[in-house]
């Protein structure tokens, strides 16, 4: 460098000098900027999660109180049953007509029904389960299910939620329909 004029090592040392600032800015600005944008990137995630945890423990209480409902409507037209004493038909009618109306507006759910301890609703009738099911967008109430074959009485859905009525069943229900 001996033969270099003052200006030109100036010159020299103040692109060295601006090189290294910028790439430094560069560098440090890299790490800053990914560290923050990590950091949003991590609320945004736990956000995500806590809406769709809030959005399907909304769901559950829905379905839940769904469940309710369709069983006070149940025992609703078994207690009429006991006091009108309806016709078959009649009382698959009524039922029909529940099932259909309730599952139109709680459109959440596949299907569902309410099933009766044998010879509960007809004495001649250990299954009296009528239900409803989703066929694309249409409800289609059964009997289907309502059978020996079938024998919904010894299937783990319905033990699992005969077990939990009992449960809950309070002074004021009448036990013979669990």
């Amino acid at each position: 460098m001996p033969n270099l004029n003052i200006k030109t090592r100036i010159l020299l040392f103040v692109v060295v000098f601006e090189i290294l600032a910028y790439s430094s800015i560069v560098l440090f600005s890299n790490v800053y900027y990914s560290r923050a944008l990590s950091e949003v990137k991590e609320q945004e995630i736990i956000q995500t999660f806590k809406s769709s945890a809030n959005k399907i423990d909304h769901t559950i209480l829905l379905m839940e109180q769904s469940a309710y409902n369709l069983a006070q409507h149940g025992q609703s037209l078994y207690l009429q049953h006991q006091k009108v004493n309806f016709e078959k038909d009649d009382l698959k009618l009524k039922f029909s007509s529940i099932l259909k109306q309730h599952f139109t507006f709680f459109d959440l759910a596949l299907g569902g029904g309410v099933w009766f301890e044998p010879s509960v609703v007809f004495v001649d009738s250990d299954y009296f389960g009528p239900y409803v099911y989703r066929d694309n967008k249409e409800i289609k109430f059964s009997w289907d299910l309502s059978n020996a074959e079938y024998d919904y009485h010894n299937q783990e859905w319905y033990q699992l939620g005969k077990q939990a009525a009992k449960k809950f069943t309070t002074n004021y229900l009448d036990t013979s329909l669990y």
